[in-house]
């Protein structure tokens, strides 16, 4: 008898040879199969007459990851009809989240925002045979009042792949649909523009410009809906005079 487990596992023991006995006398043995998801149960010829007997063996197997193509669930059969379905953890359903904002005070007077993004786990459709990410998640900025967003300087990168979504400014809020899926991990980058009131504490005082204020913006990443916020993060930078 011989049992292949299609694409799903891979044989843990490729040297694998395993005898099984009853009352001292083998009447099988378990090998390895030709191919790496094979296992073969092979019984002893001219067995005469033996008692029936329940039989359990065990075997170890590795899952071929490049085979589960993202599945959350693996049906994987075996003896005869009976099939299990094997759920892969790593592979359960997770939004992207935003992990991390950072800000650099460049030379021309301007403030270079980075804003890191997590890959989206995204459900498997069987009948596509592909996983189905989502497009249009919403990001969002709140920037302080004493900075503008510098026009056309948005760019989202997610792997090798980078794009240049519209950007809406509402009041002081930056908002942008994600205009490509997050199946890598992303970023997005952009520009903001600090005014000269960034020198000028809560309190109304002017601040001493050599010592610098900080700058603090907060990132979010939305249901494309705009119903759920998936998480935030919160950057900051020193701006000197």
């Amino acid at each position: 008898m011989g049992h292949r487990n299609p694409g799903y596992l891979e044989n843990n023991h490729p040297a694998l040879n395993q005898e099984i006995k009853i009352g001292g006398q083998t009447i099988a043995r378990i090998t390895a199969g030709a191919r790496k998801d094979q296992i073969k149960l092979t019984f002893e010829q001219e067995l005469g007459e033996l008692p029936i007997y329940e039989m359990k063996f065990e075997f170890g197997a590795r899952l071929a990851m490049d085979e589960i193509d993202g599945r959350q669930e693996a049906a994987i059969g075996l003896v005869a009809d009976h099939t299990v379905r094997l759920k892969i953890t790593d592979n359960a359903i997770k939004d992207p989240a935003v992990t991390g904002k950072s800000g650099v005070y460049e030379k021309t007077g301007t403030i270079a925002w980075t804003v890191s993004l997590s890959k989206q786990i995204a459900p498997f459709d069987e009948d596509q045979n592909a996983l189905k990410y989502t497009t249009g998640f919403l990001f969002c900025d709140e920037l302080t009042d004493k900075q503008t967003y510098v026009d056309n300087s948005l760019t989202l990168k997610v792997g090798d792949w980078e794009t240049h979504p519209a950007v809406q400014v509402d009041g002081q809020t930056l908002r942008v649909t994600l205009d490509q899926p997050l199946s890598q991990e992303g970023s997005i980058t952009y520009r903001t523009m600090p005014s000269s009131a960034v020198f000028v504490g809560d309190d109304g005082q002017l601040a001493d410009p050599s010592q610098g204020m900080k700058v603090t913006n907060t990132a979010q990443l939305w249901q494309p809906d705009g119903s759920t916020k998936l998480s935030e993060a919160q950057g900051e930078v020193l701006v000197k005079g």
